[in-house]
């Protein structure tokens, strides 16, 4: 999981982190460049990717638009996907 801070700085997402207690890393998108390749939905905004079956590429797999107060639900969503998930592909050997 990883958090894009949509106009933050370092600052304000130490802040942030420190004050939710958010375990998992959150990186700056100061110019907005992530946020509008997303189409520059209003925020919060998650978007669940996993691999295609083919383990290749990444697929969408789902999207929310503000707050999710359902947490039990996400995580049975995301433990679904991770289970489905095909296994990741071999790493290439070093020549």
């Amino acid at each position: 999981m990883i958090g894009v801070a949509v106009g933050n700085d370092a600052a304000e997402i130490k802040k942030f982190q420190d004050h939710f207690q958010i375990p998992y890393p959150i990186v700056s998108d100061p110019k907005l460049i992530l946020h509008e390749a997303v189409g520059g939905p209003p925020a919060p905004f998650s978007v669940i990717v996993r691999r295609d079956p083919g383990g290749k590429s990444a697929l969408v797999a789902d999207t929310h638009l503000g707050l999710n107060n359902d947490m039990p639900g996400l995580f049975k969503q995301l433990q679904s996907l991770v289970r489905s998930a095909p296994p990741a592909p071999a790493p290439t050997p070093k020549k």
